[in-house]
């Protein structure tokens, strides 16, 4: 027992360091321009790569098309992730974002002006062991829930990249771009991410886009 608090008081201190920077490398070609990107803090407190156009004003929109949520460039490895799990967690992304905006937004369902389109893409979803130590990566709320996770059996990280940007509708002109890293729940290391893995990180994007959308919008 001693051992376990120990190791909890251990995490608590730890995961205060937790890394969530996104480098450069990791940009897909998904966004129009990476060039203007900057660190910032998102509404949630979590450092991401952002940029905000000088255009973009308070009341210049009154809806947004969401696109649907897109894949980009290509299809995580089966070892990873199936494809049925990766169909679930876009359409699950889809249906939390919708659900966020339109409590704050109209959602439109055709360009006009007024209007801005918003574009996201999942550009990598993963379980790596590169670097990997579990008290660096894993958020704690997702990581003790036992006293073997505690121990760090559980030892790949699975951890997500989401790009999104906000043009002009009818123009196409950018007025808002981020990439971010997060991370869900860690795996064995023979098992494929599930949807229970990653759907509270889902959700936490999601959240702090109907967040931002009633603050800013």
């Amino acid at each position: 027992m001693k051992q376990i608090i120990t190791l909890l008081i251990l995490s608590v201190l730890l995961f205060s360091c937790a890394s969530k920077k996104v480098n450069e490398e990791q940009f897909s070609g998904f966004l129009k321009s990476y060039k203007n990107l900057k660190e910032k803090e998102a509404v949630d407190g979590v450092d991401v790569l952002s940029w905000r156009s000088d255009a973009f004003k308070k009341g210049k929109y009154h809806s947004i098309l969401l696109d649907k949520v897109a894949l980009y460039p290509e299809v995580p490895s089966d070892d990873d992730i199936s494809k049925t799990t990766v169909t679930a967690m876009l359409n699950h992304l889809d249906s939390s974002l919708n659900k966020e905006i339109s409590a704050n937004l109209k959602l439109a369902t055709a360009p006009g002006p007024g209007v801005a389109r918003l574009r996201i893409a999942v550009t990598s979803v993963d379980k790596t062991i590169k670097d990997y130590k579990w008290y660096s990566y894993v958020p704690i709320t997702f990581v003790i829930t036992s006293a073997s996770e505690v121990a760090g059996l559980r030892n790949k990280a699975v951890f997500l990249l989401v790009e999104a940007e906000l043009v002009d509708s009818v123009s196409n002109e950018p007025m808002l771009a981020t990439v971010r890293k997060d991370f869900g729940t860690p795996v064995d290391k023979k098992e494929q991410i599930k949807l229970d893995n990653i759907k509270e990180t889902l959700d936490r994007w999601a959240a702090n886009v109907g967040k931002f959308v009633k603050e800013e919008f």
